[in-house]
């Protein structure tokens, strides 16, 4: 028995020696020291790992391919390293919007008049919105459990005037990153505790009344910094136009 102990620890230590390099470590930094994210996500890796590694192998600026994207950490790397080309999959549809979100080249022109489009539409009375029977929000599963219904019908409307102001801008990309807009949104707005990922109700949620539409407009603001700062002057230098 303790020459096993013995055995596994030499093992280790040589594991260790080999391989440990320190310079991985990022200390004190996060994900957004290299960019920050735009939409919430379980275990992300931090992009500068990524980088590191692409360096460290000397890796050709042609085409990255991540079979198992997430939400697309390794596509940062990729981004901040020079690589032109991505390929994605993911069975989270989740993952895949903010993958196509964080490499779709919009102009923030077309962003700010996307951003007033959709208020233009939130106050046009005369729109007709799918009933509470035939809607996005039906699809969540106990959804009374989760959105006070004051709630829903705010989100139902902004979800709508999302979809039309793309359609009117004739911009579908613009949907990559308007409905993670509306995703933090809708978490927000919530009983969901915040700052966790599993689902679990919050204290005394009968009290909570948000106010979805300022939720989103902050979250909206909030996420074009984030793109126009960081993502966009990068994939124009890359001349990133697409995802696959």
């Amino acid at each position: 028995m303790s020459q096993s102990i013995i055995y596994n620890n030499d093992i280790t230590q040589t594991i260790k020696n080999t391989v440990y390099n320190d310079k991985y470590d990022f200390l004190n930094q996060s994900y957004s020291s290299l960019y920050p994210n735009l939409h919430r996500y379980p275990a992300t890796m931090l992009p500068q790992i990524g980088l590191e590694l692409l360096r460290d192998f000397s890796a050709k600026k042609t085409n990255l391919l991540d079979p198992y994207c997430g939400s697309g950490s390794s596509f940062i790397s990729g981004l901040e390293y020079g690589i032109t080309n991505f390929i994605r999959f993911d069975l989270n549809p989740l993952a895949v919007m903010i993958s196509n979100a964080k490499l779709t080249t919009i102009h923030k022109n077309t962003l700010y008049e996307a951003k007033n489009l959709i208020f233009e539409e939130l106050n046009n009375t005369n729109k007709i919105f799918p009933n509470n029977n035939n809607n996005i929000l039906s699809r969540i599963k106990n959804i009374d459990f989760w959105i006070n219904k004051d709630a829903q019908n705010e989100l139902l409307k902004l979800y709508y005037s999302i979809i039309n102001t793309c359609k009117i801008l004739n911009n579908n990309s613009l949907n990559n990153i308007l409905l993670l807009v509306f995703s933090e949104t809708l978490r927000e707005v919530s009983y969901t505790r915040n700052n966790e990922f599993k689902l679990f109700r919050m204290k005394n949620y009968e009290t909570y009344k948000p106010n979805v539409i300022a939720i989103f407009t902050n979250k909206l603001d909030e996420i074009y910094v984030k793109y126009i700062n960081y993502y966009y002057p990068k994939l124009i230098e890359n001349k990133i136009s697409y995802i696959q």
